[in-house]
């Protein structure tokens, strides 16, 4: 069963509301842009359906470690 784009959307959402970014020289409507461009980045990430439990835990992994490479390639830090 292939994961749905708008699950992910959520899911990446939800993941950016319990994480405060970020950054020296870049305001709360740049931020909206970025993220935007790394969740769409992000969602392409292949599906490998035959994974099962642990295929989709290990491309949530992926998924999130995508995006937080994303936006820190664009200067935001994750605050602590």
């Amino acid at each position: 069963m292939r994961t749905p784009l708008w699950l992910v959307a959520v899911a990446l959402l939800l993941l950016g509301c319990g994480t405060t970014w970020n950054h020296t020289a870049k305001d709360e409507t740049e931020f909206y842009a970025d993220d935007s461009e790394c969740v769409s980045r992000a969602e392409g990430v292949p599906y490998n359906p035959y994974g099962g439990t642990s295929g989709a835990l290990m491309r949530r992994a992926q998924v999130t470690n995508i995006y937080e490479r994303c936006m820190m390639g664009r200067g935001w830090t994750k605050a602590r």
